[in-house]
């Protein structure tokens, strides 16, 4: 009984409705459907205004996400906590234009989510994806990606340590920083202010 006393206020927590949501979110496809363009805009977001400084790219993987859809409606707390389950917290990396040039392959390649760039690919029979155009989306619209300038790019310190070929790339970067935010917070405070 005591425990239920201890976690009643927790659970009740998760309850709170924290925004809205016009549309359903849905994984699947490249870049985990739109409810990776969700989450990955959300990171963006958060780490710019955490940083006091625009970031280009933030980069999210799909198995992170761990609930396959969100309905339209209201927005709790809960439907967080079950789509970002893991307590990995959002790290800045800043990469060369030739590095960020590989690393975007490498997202649409393994089906990654991101936000900040509009990258033109075509699925070639046998289900490899080969880039056509890469930019980059700023306030100005879109910009090429000069390989010898500095990106700031934010993920989460999971996708820095895992291993393989996007790992690899991140590691080359520059300045790693820990934010001091976990992404299940950052997202929640995204929603909070969208809907706000």
């Amino acid at each position: 009984n005591q425990m239920l006393v201890a976690y009643s206020p927790k659970v009740r927590e998760l309850d709170v409705v924290i925004g809205s949501l016009k549309g359903e979110l849905r994984k699947g496809g490249m870049g985990a459907g739109s409810l990776g363009n969700f989450v990955s805009d959300g990171m963006r977001w958060q780490a710019g205004l955490k940083l006091g400084q625009p970031i280009d790219l933030a980069l999210i993987n799909g198995g992170g996400l761990r609930r396959s859809t969100i309905s339209e409606g209201e927005l709790r707390a809960r439907d967080i906590f079950e789509l970002l389950p893991f307590e990995n917290a959002l790290v800045r990396v800043d990469l060369t234009g030739e590095q960020l040039a590989r690393l975007l392959k490498l997202i649409v390649a393994n089906r990654e989510a991101q936000s900040g760039a509009r990258i033109v690919y075509f699925t070639k029979p046998d289900k490899t994806s080969d880039v056509v155009t890469m930019k980059l989306r700023t306030p100005g619209g879109e910009k090429d990606i000069d390989p010898k300038a500095t990106y700031r790019v934010v993920t989460i310190d999971y996708i820095v340590v895992r291993g393989g070929d996007i790992s690899a790339v991140l590691q080359e970067g520059k300045d790693r920083q820990p934010l001091g935010i976990t992404l299940r917070d950052a997202i929640m405070a995204y929603v909070k202010s969208e809907t706000a």
